[in-house]
């Protein structure tokens, strides 16, 4: 037998980031906030990198430790990044954490905003989406939930209230309909959010639970969600929540209280299943009942899962609830249990007995092996426990994906359990491993879980990338906007075809597509299955975070979060690239020419640059309207200017007559400035600068 093998060559050195970047929301004298960065190295060998950091207003708000280290391929490295508002005002501040390798050659720019704001609520949904599928004459669905998290001060009171595209009103239960939200509590208020298929044909159906709380800076919040009715006799598997149980407890003491899990059958005839055990240690250490059962349409069956501590020594095991069921599919429960010696002080750090050392994370609703739907929502839940047995309930816990989608930070809900919604933007039939970090960096512990997950096909729905909205003008990788600025919303599937529009003021729908932000709808300049172009409302509440939804037809996009900040400067430039040769241009006999090589401008000429994100206006001039010529709208937020390097004189910024979200800043040449045929012009508004673009100057 003759055996072939081929060597390849070692792949180089790669650093890489999980993070498109990351955003604060901090009230005035708030502590600092932190977030974990992970740095990889996707080649090769070892990769020494440094770390530093840059802001662009506001003093040194931003740090990242530690300042450097090395790399080895398959063994990331977790940096802590914090933002600090002390001694700031209300605003939005934009920063990067800069990771180089200089021997590589390599360097990952991530860009930091953090906004600062005197509002003293701000809401935080634990899901953004919820997907559901039922089968049409088949069993009940169970139902979900997602925490409505207060992330400021105080008691923020809310209201949920429920919408549909199509199948009438009635398949969307939401219950309760108003609660209050406790800053720091404990335990978090849940939504349970049901559906109701009975009578609707076979099809895919959306709706929206629309959070609002008049006293949030971000009000409203939404979750998007899905309904997919398969035909009668279709069999979509069953349905096992949760996938995950924890037990923690002290040797010597009572065992720990049993724990359900509930099993549903969405087919219209009855499903029998058997249940094994199986530990890690070989022991019996726990019971399950009822070990075989039948499964009615009409209702879940209870899978009551017991420890037996009486039986073992202090320590941690794993083991596992397998479920044959009669259609040959099978789903497990996974079991984590934590034993303390007895004497072990519970919860006090340092104490005589139980100092953690580890985090022990535990897949709770997404399942291994377990199949999503890309462009669909799919709840990321874990419940985490330290090995002294207490619940995590501090810290950072952050969900990664093997395919390339972004880092996904969980949410809090107390005790131990932390949620979050992932939706996956591309299929992969190979699978996709999801990662859980959960990490308390004062402390040094962590902990990671791992499942891999398929994730099907699905051409139907809109998807609107990862930290796609983005400046029309600039393109930059800061996901930051501000009122009355035209932005892009890159994605797929967002509109049937093309459109753009041919009237003023701007309509809010195009193409079969409309766009919301803030529970507004926004003006569109142009639809396509890849990109949206809109304008962002005059008058929406800034430093702080929106969401932004596209709906296409009968169907809505998973929310994206956007930062408002008050202004965000942006300057076209000549190829739409957001780089080179800036839209600016110079007052000759003959008209507006471009200043560029052939006619370049000198000192004490005045130019024209053409830019958006310049913030509010006065006179107020209504979003999607043509700006007035008579009189004149100027910007709120004072505009400074530097040319070659140089301060340069603004004799006016505001909106360009008869256009709608462009502004026009005219500027006076200084004097000194180096001749050249690409010096450099940028834009400052509170300090925050735009693109740097390029013009002739002799």
């Amino acid at each position: 037998m003759e055996v072939s093998l081929t060597v390849s060559a070692a792949n180089p050195p790669r650093l890489v980031t999980e993070s498109a970047g990351l955003s604060f929301a901090l009230n005035q004298g708030a502590a600092p906030g932190s977030a974990p960065l992970t740095v990889a190295n996707r080649g090769s060998g070892t990769l020494e990198f440094a770390v530093s950091v840059a802001t662009d207003s506001g003093g040194r708000w931003l740090s990242a430790a530690p300042p450097g280290g090395s790399l080895t391929s398959g063994v990331p490295v977790a940096l802590t990044v914090a933002a600090n508002p002390a001694g700031l005002g209300a605003g939005t501040y934009t920063g990067r954490v800069l990771i180089t390798s200089p021997l590589a050659g390599q360097g990952v720019t991530v860009p930091v905003t953090m906004t600062v704001s005197a509002v003293r609520q701000t809401i935080l949904l634990s899901q953004t989406g919820l997907t559901f599928t039922a089968v049409a004459g088949g069993g009940v669905v169970p139902p979900q939930t997602f925490g409505v998290l207060n992330t400021r001060q105080g008691a923020m009171a809310w209201t949920a209230v429920r919408s549909t595209l199509s199948g009438g009103a009635n398949w969307l239960t939401v219950s309760p309909a108003s609660g209050t939200s406790e800053a720091g509590a404990l335990k978090v208020p849940l939504v349970e959010v049901g559906v109701q298929p009975a009578g609707l044909a076979p099809g895919d159906y959306y709706g929206q639970i629309r959070v609002v709380a008049p006293g949030a800076d971000n009000s409203p919040q939404v979750v998007s969600v899905v309904l997919k009715v398969l035909p009668a006799g279709s069999n979509p598997g069953p349905v096992v929540r949760p996938t995950g149980l924890i037990f923690a407890s002290v040797a010597g003491t009572s065992p720990p209280g049993s724990q359900e899990v509930l099993i549903s059958n969405l087919t219209d005839t009855p499903l029998s299943f058997t249940s094994g055990r199986l530990t890690l240690d070989g022991k019996d250490w726990f019971v399950s009942v009822p070990v075989s059962e039948t499964v009615s349409p009409a209702r879940p069956t209870r899978l009551v899962v017991q420890t037996d501590t009486t039986i073992l020594t202090p320590g941690i095991r794993r083991g596992v609830v397998t479920l044959l069921f009669a259609d040959g599919s099978v789903q497990a429960v996974n079991l984590l249990s934590v034993l303390l010696g007895n004497g072990t002080t519970k919860g006090v750090v340092g104490a005589e007995g139980c100092v953690p050392t580890t985090l022990l994370p535990l897949f709770t609703v997404l399942a291994a092996n377990s199949t999503a739907v890309a462009g669909w929502p799919t709840p990321v839940e874990v419940k985490v426990v330290d090995d002294c047995g207490d619940p995590m309930v501090r810290g950072s816990v952050v969900a990664a994906f093997s395919n390339g989608d972004g880092a996904l930070p969980l949410a809090p809900l107390g005790e131990g359990r932390w949620s979050g919604t992932w939706q996956p933007r591309r299929s992969a039939t190979a699978g996709v491993t999801v990662t859980v970090t959960a990490q308390i960096p004062d402390l040094r512990v962590r902990g990671t879980v791992q499942a891999t997950v398929g994730v099907q096909a699905n051409p139907s729905v809109p998807v609107v990338g990862q930290a796609a909205l983005v400046n029309a003008a600039s393109f930059g990788p800061q996901a930051v906007t501000a009122p009355g600025s035209i932005v892009s919303i890159f994605g797929s599937r967002l509109s049937d075809g093309e459109a753009q529009a041919k009237t003023l003021p701007l309509q809010t729908e195009l193409g079969g597509v409309t766009a919301a932000m803030a529970g507004q709808p926004l003006p569109l300049l142009y639809v396509s299955g890849q990109q949206v172009n809109a304008v962002i409302p005059y008058g929406i509440q800034t430093n702080a975070q929106h969401q932004v939804v596209v709906r296409r037809g009968d169907s809505y996009s998973v929310p994206e979060n956007i930062t408002v900040a008050p202004a965000q400067p942006a300057i076209f430039t000549l190829d739409l690239s957001g780089r080179g040769q800036g839209l600016i241009f110079l007052t000759r006999p003959n008209g507006f020419v471009l200043a560029e090589g052939a006619n370049p401008a000198r000192a004490g000429d005045v130019v024209v640059v053409y830019a958006t994100g310049l913030g509010e206006v006065n006179p107020a001039v209504a979003t999607g309207a043509a700006a007035p010529g008579l009189p004149l709208s100027r910007v709120v937020t004072p505009v400074e200017a530097r040319i070659g390097g140089r301060d340069a004189a603004v004799q006016f910024a505001g909106l360009a007559p008869g256009f709608v979200g462009l502004y026009q800043v005219n500027v006076q040449v200084p004097p000194g400035v180096e001749p050249s045929p690409a010096a450099t012009l940028v834009l400052l508004q509170n300090g925050a600068p735009s693109n740097t673009v390029t013009l002739a100057v002799r």
